[in-house]
């Protein structure tokens, strides 16, 4: 088999000539600071050593806070209520706004809090945080908002109930915590 004089061998070790050189910079190691503003609001600043910035606002509406069987539940659909219509702006609108500068948005929920975050640019920290403020203090929810919100926690606790670990997760709550126990249930 013969090789076209326009192409060479390479060895394992050797490096392409055309492969842009490339500086290894070791990150930075994680570093947290807490803080609390006047009004009581804790602050947490981490740093990860990642180029991908993100903030966070944990909201103290876990499960644990569900202490009655008409609550049970109010953490989950918290979290699929985050970046919905708002006094200012329709969810798509908060979406776009988000994604035209690189950003997107989630939210998480668990036993101890819901967590609204956004992942940004660098340049983007202003929309990142008008996002999560205003989702949190100037939400306007529309029957239609809380019915989505519904079916979709609805589908996500049938997901659950069909993960082996996720229900030997919750029979373990339930045995430690006891059944109507808020972290229990």
């Amino acid at each position: 088999l013969m090789q076209p004089k326009s192409l060479s061998t390479l060895s394992m070790e050797q490096q392409h000539p055309s492969t842009p050189e490339v500086d290894s910079v070791k990150p930075a190691a994680a570093k947290t600071e807490t803080s609390t503003l006047s009004s009581g609001v804790k602050v947490i600043a981490a740093t990860n050593g990642g180029t991908a910035p993100a903030i966070g606002l944990c909201l103290g509406l876990g499960s644990r806070n569900e202490t009655s069987p008409a609550h049970y539940g109010s953490a989950l659909l918290m979290k699929h209520l985050a970046f919905t219509h708002t006094t200012d702006r329709s969810a798509l609108r908060i979406a776009r706004d988000l994604e035209d500068e690189g950003a997107y948005g989630g939210a998480v929920a668990g036993r101890e809090q819901v967590m609204y975050t956004v992942s940004f640019p660098p340049a983007a920290l202003g929309v990142a945080v008008e996002a999560v403020g205003e989702s949190v203090l100037s939400r306007e929810l529309e029957d239609w908002d809380l019915n989505e919100a519904k079916e979709v926690a609805s589908r996500e606790l049938a997901q659950y109930s069909s993960s082996p670990l996720m229900v030997l997760n919750e029979l373990v709550h339930e045995a430690a915590y006891g059944e109507d126990s808020a972290l229990g249930h």
